[in-house]
């Protein structure tokens, strides 16, 4: 009779139906995680094809522009003018540096990088007559281009000579160095931007 008494102590009961609702709580939760995640993996599957389609198709158009930029005359001069910029870059510090010193050793030897970089600029643009290039545009752009970093290379060859006859021959420095790295700096925007300024090769089917 004691032991009939204590199994049904109202404190054990509430215990027992708290533990009941948990546990039946728990199932319930669980077996709506399960739910979404199985709906997840059939919607995964299901679109498996497709997701993966697209993607198939963003690599067959790159490989397609790539074989319509793939001339290399054109390839090999823009290669040609990034070694130049990578000179330019080192050279545009030491004109501003000692273009205008007194120290005559220097001043030559900045005048001999200045002359071998207009070489090699003249260089690619006679090698740039024979790219093709993909736009009407392209030829008088690239054109204009080497004929204008020629010209602003030409401030500092006659810039030590000149000097003391302008007023403010540093600022005439400045200027020329900006507008030769704004050049440089266009170049590199030219031939990266999504319209790529390269045809196809000329015996590409």
């Amino acid at each position: 009779m004691e032991e009939k008494n204590k199994s049904s102590d109202p404190l054990i009961e509430e215990l027992r139906a708290a533990e009941s609702k948990r546990n039946k709580k728990t199932l319930l939760v669980s077996a709506v995680i399960l739910g979404l995640a199985l709906s997840l993996l059939a919607i995964t599957w299901a679109y498996s094809e497709s997701l993966i389609g697209p993607r198939v198709d963003i690599e067959a158009g790159e490989a397609e522009v790539l074989e319509d930029t793939n001339d290399p005359a054109c390839r090999a001069v823009i290669a040609s003018v990034g070694e130049h910029q990578e000179t330019w870059n080192t050279l545009r510090k030491d004109l501003r540096q000692d273009l205008l010193g007194e120290d005559s050793a220097k001043v030559e030897a900045l005048l001999k990088r200045v002359a071998e970089l207009k070489a090699g600029l003249a260089k690619d643009f006679d090698a740039s007559k024979e790219a093709n290039l993909r736009f009407d545009d392209s030829r008088k752009e690239l054109d204009t281009w080497f004929k204008f970093v020629d010209r602003e290379l030409d401030v500092f060859v006659k810039l030590p000579t000149e000097k003391a006859e302008l007023e403010d021959p540093e600022d005439k420095l400045n200027r020329a160095l900006v507008a030769t790295e704004d050049a440089f700096q266009n170049f590199r925007v030219w031939h990266t931007s999504s319209l790529h300024p390269c045809g196809a090769a000329k015996d590409a089917k």
